[in-house]
């Protein structure tokens, strides 16, 4: 009865009830949430361009993104990775504005983002910018519809850009199973084709590669196949005035394209079969596919996202919580997982043990158990009711996403569903068609499934074209066969049970204080709470995060490592019991951190009082068994001894991290600690970590004080004793240009120069954001466009803690450690100087677009409370870094900025990371000598209680 109690309260609407609104010419409505302000316009021009125009008065941002309904899929079959490649090639350059970084720079200059995806069906441009800025970015955006260069000296060299970024990813696990799916499908489906493209592809002799960019230009960069989304605070009619003249240029479509397809993934007498798969990384994992009719025209009755619901549900009695008894897996998810016009195929993962690895016959009968189960029992109505419930609580109280992505998604949206159910298609289940659950239950059978060992306990038959990887495909043994066919519904899995933590209300509290930032609420020795109430966010949510803060957890790697596998050991324990309440709009995460761990609690405010009682109740009683404990710390080892693998790039960051953070150890560091840890150390870890510990915790929301106060309380029970004892936070302060060389399995270079501030004075702050404002878009640019060195290029704004730095990042297939270095400090040593004369204009215009970025306000509740939460970690209690930094950057002179810019040349506070090379000359190696640390103690600021 709760259910039906929570539907009446939360006055919920049906699709009928919802708010809808006439967006102009085209006569459609689009419905939209309860608590969505923004107001929207649809147009379709009269080139056939399908837009949405969305007035956002709330945001300080604008964007816009422009979906074209073609993708790799259309890649003619000898230039695979043509779509990519003209994705590429769109950016540098237009008729109108010719230059091939001007976008990049008007981008960047104006605050913003800017960049591309290329998918099976969609090929999808997207931007952000300043306000401002706005009507410009779309007069240079829609050139890119209308008459973009292709310019032939770039054709050549933006090859070489496709070609470092297939390198770069050529050890993405993802990518190297893909490369053995495209292989065992049917070749004549267009899925079976390499979408990214190489020199290889990209370089067939039938015709100059620029007529091939033409054609496929010509042929499907058309009105017809594209849908334009663009935000910003401007009226309607402002927009639309923008937006009209533009892109009326888009060339209507000269030919009909037809996009089903109505091949089968797999050759008939292909299925069912085993494909093992040889990782590089430690990794064991099982998937099961299933190919499936195309459920699209489904949307508004998701019959495969229910499927996916109940199987791959994490609560108590699921098929996840049977496998982890078993000591068979670490993770489990279920559901769409290919999806084109004409076909999906439905498919169910699981993170295995080694004993899952070693028992995966097991596995795939206990997955074939719960399938039978779910067609014998069927799903209860409760269930789909529950999922129909939540979906529209969702729509209705949504959280504003950033404006970037929300542009995105509904132009990708505008391709799916009808006009008027472009914002709320993702959520609506209006029909429970149990006959259509039914029949896709039926492919959900052995002779319609693959299945996907990814382990390396087999011998390899076959390699991969493209990613190299070893595989073997065999055909399931006849014995194993013959079990699964026979699988029946197992007693210890069942289907899941009534959500008990459904929100009952979701109205806002009209008797909260007023305040601006956290106020401190409640202090005691070695507690204190501080408290936010919403504002602005006007949402039934609320988030609160408790910290136990503890002076030993940073002493040594092993800490360090008895904290992490205490929290994945709660974590683990905790998840069935709180699976439901996730289902339900609260979220929980907990997480180990330099001075503790943390639990956050965030999400629909109702019953979160009640989730925290349960998960206090739940970590005060935890045991763990010795198999449990054997998984965890398998599963964190492999993590540890993964991270070796990481592409080179990914692992030089990583290792700069970890030296600037003094106390924060590596992964290395923690693997070899935990070698010889057992449970009774974790247990005896445990008992002592919550003994003389601090807590902190902060409250923000729809939450009054006297609740926020109760569940602190409540938190609170889990320490023992209380110490006001808090260890620093710490940053190297670097006295001198250090070298490390790291060791990388891949065979692309990777460099790592990171630049340091001379100190973190509110004003070194403002000139360092500056001057990576500046030194950014040429950086990428001249290695990058200009010089090809490789894919992954960038420079950026990096400070540690309030400690300013920028690091320039090159990975390249193409140069070695040394050479990048070289082109690094020619670059620099151009580009600074320039700096020392940087123009009026373009100072300011710099001054400007930093100032918009810090002065742009958090989008979500969520925003709001973590940079609230970080700013407490760092005791700084005034909650104005950001303010103070805007002040800096607009109190800064051109002389002063020249100042500062002459002196760049002498910085000896470099740290540079690289793959194996020697020493870089005028660097110490990083055994040279110590430097100094940055602290950061928490700084109490007494309030009147």
């Amino acid at each position: 009865m709760r259910i039906l109690k929570g539907l009446l309260l939360l006055g919920v609407c049906t699709l009928a009830a919802c708010s809808v609104f006439a967006p102009g010419e085209t006569g459609e409505q689009l419905v939209k949430g309860k608590s969505d302000a923004r107001e929207y316009r649809y147009l379709l021009l009269d080139n056939g361009l399908d837009v949405l125009l969305v007035s956002d008065g709330g945001t300080d941002v604008a964007a816009a993104s422009l979906d074209i309904d073609v993708g790799s899929g259309k890649d003619p079959a000898h230039r695979q990775g043509l779509a990519h490649f003209l994705e590429h090639m769109l950016f540098l350059g237009t008729r109108k504005y010719p230059e091939p970084d001007a976008y990049q720079r008007f981008i960047s200059d104006n605050a913003g983002q800017r960049n591309a995806y290329t998918s099976f069906e969609h090929t999808n441009y997207f931007f952000s910018v300043r306000p401002q800025a706005l009507e410009e970015a779309l007069d240079r955006f829609a050139d890119f519809f209308v008459q973009p260069l292709l310019d032939e000296k770039y054709v050549e060299r933006e090859k070489n850009a496709v070609e470092s970024e297939y390198q770069a990813r050529m050890h993405d696990e993802g990518r190297r199973k893909l490369d053995v799916l495209k292989q065992l499908m049917n070749p004549q489906h267009p899925f079976s084709q390499f979408s990214i493209g190489n020199l290889e592809t990209l370089s067939s002799d039938e015709k100059p590669i620029r007529e091939d960019l033409l054609d496929f230009y010509r042929r499907y960069y058309v009105a017809d196949n594209m849908a334009l989304v663009v935000s910003g605070p401007q009226s309607l009619d402002q927009l639309e005035s923008w937006v009209r003249p533009r892109f009326s240029d888009v060339p209507e479509a000269r030919q009909e394209t037809v996009k089903r397809i109505d091949l089968q993934p797999f050759a008939d007498d292909f299925l069912p079969r085993v494909v093992y798969i040889q990782p590089e990384k430690q990794l064991q994992e099982l998937s099961l596919l299933f190919p499936v009719p195309d459920t699209k025209g489904d949307y508004h009755a998701k019959p495969l996202q229910l499927i996916g619901h109940v199987l791959g549900h994490e609560g108590r009695n699921s098929l996840l919580a049977y496998l982890k008894d078993k000591g068979f897996a670490e993770g489990l998810s279920a559901g769409v997982s290919l999806s084109y016009d004409g076909g999906e195929a439905f498919g169910i993962t699981i993170a295995l043990t080694e004993k899952g690895l070693q028992h995966r016959e097991q596995v795939v009968h206990a997955v074939f158990q719960a399938i039978a189960a779910v067609k014998q029992e069927g799903i209860p109505d409760y269930v789909f009711e529950e999922l129909s419930t939540m979906a529209r609580v969702r729509f209705d109280y949504a959280e504003p996403d950033s404006p970037l992505r929300y542009v995105m998604h509904l132009a990708n949206n505008m391709q799916q569903y009808p006009k008027q159910h472009v914002l709320v298609g993702d959520y609506l289940y209006q029909t429970y068609d149990k006959e259509r659950v039914a029949e896709l239950l039926s492919y959900l059978v052995v002779d319609n499934s693959l299945v996907m060992v990814t382990g390396a306990d087999f011998e390899p038959q076959d390699t991969s074209p493209y990613h190299d990887t070893p595989y073997r495909v065999d055909k399931l043994p006849p014995a194993f066969y013959r079990q699964l066919l026979a699988a029946k519904p197992n007693p210890a899995m069942a289907i899941p049970g009534r959500n008990p933590f459904l929100p009952e209300t979701l109205t806002l509290l009209d008797d909260l204080p007023q305040a601006q930032q956290p106020e401190q609420i409640d202090q005691a020795v070695g507690r204190e709470l501080w408290y936010k109430p919403v504002d602005r966010f006007r949402l039934p949510r609320a988030a609160s995060y408790y910290s136990i803060i503890h002076g030993e957890v940073d002493d040594s790697a092993r800490e360090t490592a008895l904290l992490e596998l205490y929290v994945a050991l709660l974590v683990d324990a905790l998840n069935p019991w709180v699976y439901p309440a996730a289902m339900a709009g609260m979220g929980f995460d907990l997480y180990p951190h330099a001075r503790g761990l943390t639990l956050k609690v965030n999400g629909f405010y109702d019953q979160q009082d009640t989730l925290l009682s349960m998960l206090v109740d739940k970590i005060h009683t935890a045991s763990f068994g010795q198999e449990q404990f054997d998984r965890i710390k398998q599963g964190l080892i492999r993590n540890w001894r993964n991270a070796d693998r990481e592409t080179p790039y990914h692992k030089a960051l990583s290792v700069l991290s970890v030296q600037m953070r003094p106390g924060v150890y590596s992964p290395q560091d923690k693997r070899q600690a935990a070698g010889a840890l057992t449970l009774a150390d974790v247990e005896q870890f445990a008992d002592r970590f919550r003994r003389d510990a601090m807590v902190r915790a902060f409250s923000n929301g729809n939450i009054s004080p006297a609740q926020s106060q109760a569940m602190y309380r409540t938190f609170s029970q889990l320490v023992h004793s209380y110490s006001d004892r808090e260890p620093a936070l710490k940053v190297r302060r670097l006295q001198q240009p250090v070298h490390r060389s790291i060791k990388t399995r891949q065979s692309d270079a990777a460099y790592v120069l990171y630049w340091q501030g001379a100190d973190r004075q509110i004003e070194t702050q403002a000139r360092w954001m500056l001057l990576a404002k500046a030194l950014e878009p040429g950086f990428f640019h001249q290695l990058r466009t200009e010089k090809q060195l490789g894919y992954a290029v960038f420079a950026r704004y990096n400070p540690f803690m309030t400690v300013p730095g920028i690091s320039f990042v090159i990975q390249s297939p193409v140069a070695g450690p040394q050479d990048l270095h070289r082109h690094v400090q020619d670059y620099l040593q151009q580009a600074t100087g320039e700096l020392q004369h940087l123009a009026p204009q373009a100072f300011d215009a710099y001054k400007a677009a930093v100032i918009e970025e810090l002065s742009q306000q958090d989008k979500t509740l969520g925003q709001e409370t973590d940079r609230y939460w970080y700013q407490l970690a760092l005791g700084n209690t005034a909650f104005d870094q950001r303010q103070r930094q805007v002040e800096a950057l607009r109190q800064l002179t051109l002389s002063q900025w020249r100042e500062f810019a002459a002196t760049l040349g002498e910085v000896q506070r470099l740290y540079a990371v690289t793959t194996e090379a020697p020493l870089l000359p005028g660097f110490v190696g990083p055994d040279a000598g110590e430097d100094a640390v940055y602290e950061y103690p928490y700084v109490k600021k007494l309030h009147s209680l």
